[in-house]
């Protein structure tokens, strides 16, 4: 069965790179965010690109060392 929502899929047995996925997504948010007509859509852009980034950053500080 396809995965729809666009987001990571790990098979059985692995886990997700969330922090990349974040930061991947925060990169594309950036990316519409230049082309954006509107000014309000631009920020809105950036901020979920700063949201992405940040998530990724916390998830990192939980993972155990090593």
């Amino acid at each position: 069965m396809a995965h729809s929502s666009g987001g990571p899929v790990a098979s059985r047995g692995e886990s997700m790179d969330w922090p990349d996925y974040l930061r991947d997504q925060a990169s594309n948010y950036r990316t519409l965010a230049q082309t954006a007509d509107d000014s309000l859509l631009e920020q809105e852009l950036l901020e979920l690109a700063a949201t992405c980034e940040e998530v990724a950053n916390e998830i990192e500080d939980r993972l155990p060392a090593g």
